[in-house]
Formats: C-alpha cells, structure tokens, sequence
C-alpha cells in the first residue's frame, strides 16, 4: 500500500511538472525541431528579456500584479460587506440571480457588450477602465461565494454578542471578520487569479493597449514567437504557484 502511495505522488509530481519543464526548456532553447525530444542550442541569456525594453515584460508584470491586487482586493471587501446584507436581506433569491447575471454570457460576449459604454464614458484603453471591468465580474463572483458563509452559525455568533451588548460595528469587526479570515484568503486568492489570468474583458476594455502577462501570451503566439510565449507563460505561473503555497500554509494554521 505505502508503495502504491508512493509511486502516486511521484507520478503526480511528474505530471504537474511535466508542462513547467516543457516551458522552461521551449523558452531557453535557441532551435527546437521535430523530431529532437530534447531542445538544441540552450541560451540563458534570454532572460535578459525580463528588462528589455523591447518586450516590455518588466512593464507587463507591473501591470498585472497591479491590476490583479487592486480588483481583488476590493473585490473581496466589497463581496464580503454587502454579501451579508444580502444573505439576511428579505430578497435573498433576488440578489443571488442578480449576481449570477455576469456569468450567462461569456467574457468576449460580454465585454464587446460593455465596450461602447466604457469608450464614451472615456475609460476604454485605461488601467482604471480595466480595472472597473474587471470588478464587475469578480465582485459578483465574491458575493456568490460568501452567499454560503452566512449560515446559521454565524448568526448565532453575531446574536451572541449582540446579547453582551456589543454594537454592530463591534460584531462585524471584532467577531465576523476574524472568525471569517480563512474563506476571505481563500476568496482574495481566487480572485487575484480571475484577475490575472482573465483575456475577454482585458482586452477589449483595454483596446489592446493595456498589456497584461496573459494578454502578452497570445500576442506572442500571435506573432510567432514561441520563445517569448513560453517565457511570458512561465512569469504567468509564478503568482498561482506561490498563492497555492500560502493558501495550504494558512488553511494548516487555521485549522
């Protein structure tokens, strides 16, 4: 059984990085031609490219990170305050299908649909226009996803303390808040990564002036160059790595 075991984790381990390796070394790689398995003609000094002004990655990852952080972050406190509203309001069922509308149809879809407002309103090829876009999509997605965090169980506790005397700016901070501090990591992680990987509304709010990392993937690939491409998807998959890896540190402690 432990040997099962063992050899299930090793080829999983193998599975997931199986695509990080085939990126690195497509990135790395000067030529690579069917049918060499392995990669000829290895250059490290493609990572100069990070600071070249003529790729502009440093910019990009500026950008992104930027966007990613500011949306989600607002995202969550926002998706967070009103979901509570919204789960004891007496309209529950009416809010929660508002919530859903942004999802019916598909990003693209939906972002040629908002483009003509976001261009006359001036905010078409602007980082805050694509930021605005962005939070329409994912604060609806918080308020979905904290809809379930108000059970019964967390209105015992602010019941509780409202019976101490406590004021309701006492119980939502003092008491909801840190007690809700697991799932709003969880929701601010998940939103970060709807932020930085999401294509639709990028680029159409953005007109293709505001490049984000996963905006630059496709333009690479676009141009046919593969090279870049792999690199820039490389710098793409460092962020949800490294959530990934807080995300199971905080869940362990807080359990």
């Amino acid at each position: 059984m432990k040997l099962i075991r063992l050899a299930t984790k090793i080829l999983l381990w193998i599975i997931g990085l199986l695509p990080v390796l085939f990126l690195l070394m497509l990135s790395l790689s000067e030529v690579w031609r069917f049918p060499d398995v392995v990669a000829k003609n290895f250059n490290i000094n493609v990572f100069i490219a990070i600071v070249d002004n003529n790729t502009n990655l440093l910019a990009t990852i500026g950008i992104s990170l930027f966007i990613s952080t500011v949306v989600s972050v607002f995202s969550v406190a926002l998706g967070f305050y009103f979901s509570k509203t919204i789960a004891y309001h007496e309209k529950k069922r009416l809010w929660s299908f508002l919530a859903y509308l942004p999802f019916v149809l598909s990003p693209v879809i939906y972002a040629a649909c908002l483009n003509y407002f976001f261009v006359v309103a001036g905010l078409g090829g602007t980082v805050f226009g694509v930021m605005l876009a962005q939070f329409i999509i994912i604060f609806p997605f918080n308020i979905i996803l904290f809809l379930s965090h108000w059970n019964i169980r967390m209105q015992s506790y602010a019941e509780l303390v409202s019976t101490m005397g406590g004021s309701t700016r006492q119980t939502f901070w003092k008491v909801l808040v840190p007690v809700s501090i697991p799932v709003l990591f969880v929701a601010l992680f998940q939103s970060f990564l709807i932020s930085w990987f999401e294509f639709g509304l990028t680029y159409f709010i953005g007109t293709a002036q505001i490049q984000t990392l996963t905006i630059k993937v496709y333009q690479s690939i676009g141009e046919a160059n593969i090279h870049l491409a792999a690199y820039s998807s490389l710098l793409l998959m460092i962020p949800p790595l490294i959530l990934l890896f807080l995300n199971r540190r905080i869940v362990f402690y807080t359990h």
